[in-house]
């Protein structure tokens, strides 16, 4: 099964988003690692995994391309915004996202004109990466090109 990821650009970042909902592996941080480094892998500054939604409450989890935990960060709290509302997650215009630095309340009518110069791309992850991802520890991954 292969992996989807959006790749978003903020200013000169760039942040990949995984959805839990529309994938079932579930990485670890060897392969995140790998996803963001820029020479053998996808290329970003930060994953964000989400959303994980637990009963009504959403949470986000972020990571820096290293692999460390973020435990908030406002740019990732931007892209992960922008995705929400691409996705069509969230209708309204006020929501909350969980993170480990507790809830943050998003209001899209403020953060509006910041989400629009937000560039997005799809990503499928090719065979090639579904090789070195296994290389890395995990024998289960399955990617379409």
């Amino acid at each position: 099964m292969p992996v989807l990821l959006k790749k978003y650009r903020i200013l000169e970042n760039e942040y990949l988003v995984y959805d839990p909902q529309r994938n079932d592996v579930v990485l670890d941080k060897a392969q995140i690692q790998l996803l963001c480094d820029r020479h053998n892998g996808l290329g970003a500054d930060g994953f964000i995994i989400g959303p994980i939604f637990n009963g009504k409450k959403m949470s986000v989890e972020m990571y820096n391309g290293d692999g460390s935990v973020v435990r908030k960060n406002q740019q990732m709290l931007e892209v992960f915004s922008k995705y929400i509302l691409d996705e069509a997650y969230m209708k309204d215009q006020f929501f909350i996202i969980f993170t480990l630095a507790g809830k943050v309340a998003i209001d899209l009518f403020e953060t509006g004109e910041q989400l629009q110069t937000i560039s997005v791309s799809d990503i499928t992850v090719t065979d090639f990466f579904a090789r070195k991802m296994r290389e890395v520890g995990r024998q289960n991954i399955v990617c379409a090109s």
